[in-house]
Order: structure tokens, then sequence, then C-alpha cells
């Protein structure tokens, strides 16, 4: 009876210890996949970022452009009339003195 008692007890510490092995081996191949799948996700974050960068960067120099042409077109203005084109900066900056003074 204590044979049998002890046998039963080694076999179920026996059968714990290969479950806990096994359960392990489960977890690290979780972890494994986890963290392969955390990779993917990564690289594909990563790659969209530089995609949106790339595209912010294109519309950044778009505007600088436009601005640097807007600048010019304003340069040409002024240099085809001259006097016309102080008559106005006199007036815009005569009408915002009238408004800041009051």
């Amino acid at each position: 009876m204590v044979k049998t008692n002890t046998t039963e007890a080694d076999d179920i510490r026996k059968e714990f210890d290969a479950l806990k092995s096994q359960f392990a081996e489960l977890l690290g191949t979780i972890k494994k996949a986890s963290e392969s799948k955390s990779e993917q996700v990564k690289e594909k974050l990563e790659t969209e970022r530089d995609k949106l960068q790339e595209k912010a960067n294109e519309k950044i120099q778009a505007a600088q452009k436009l601005g640097e042409a807007g600048l010019e077109d304003l340069s040409v203005r002024v240099q085809d009339n001259p006097i016309g084109s102080l008559l106005v900066a006199f007036g815009i900056g005569f009408v915002f003195s009238k408004i800041m003074g009051k």
C-alpha cells in the first residue's frame, strides 16, 4: 500500500514536471511569436512614418517655392510701379497706425 502511494505520487510528480516543461515551452513559443509580430508592426510603422515624413517634406518644399514665386511677383510689381507701391505701403501703414492708436 505504501509503495503504491509512493509510486502514484512519483507518477503524479513526473506528470506535473512534464506539464511544467510543456507549459514553459508553450510560453517560449508564444513569446517568440509575439516578438516576431511586434517586430513586423514596428517595421510597418517605421515605413509609414518615413513615407509621411517624405510627403511632408515635399509639401514644405512646394510651399517654399510658392512663397518664393509670390515674393518674386511682388518684387516685379514694385519695380514696375515704385510710386504706386510706396503709396499703397504708406496707406496701409497709416490705417494700421490709426487702428493701433485707438
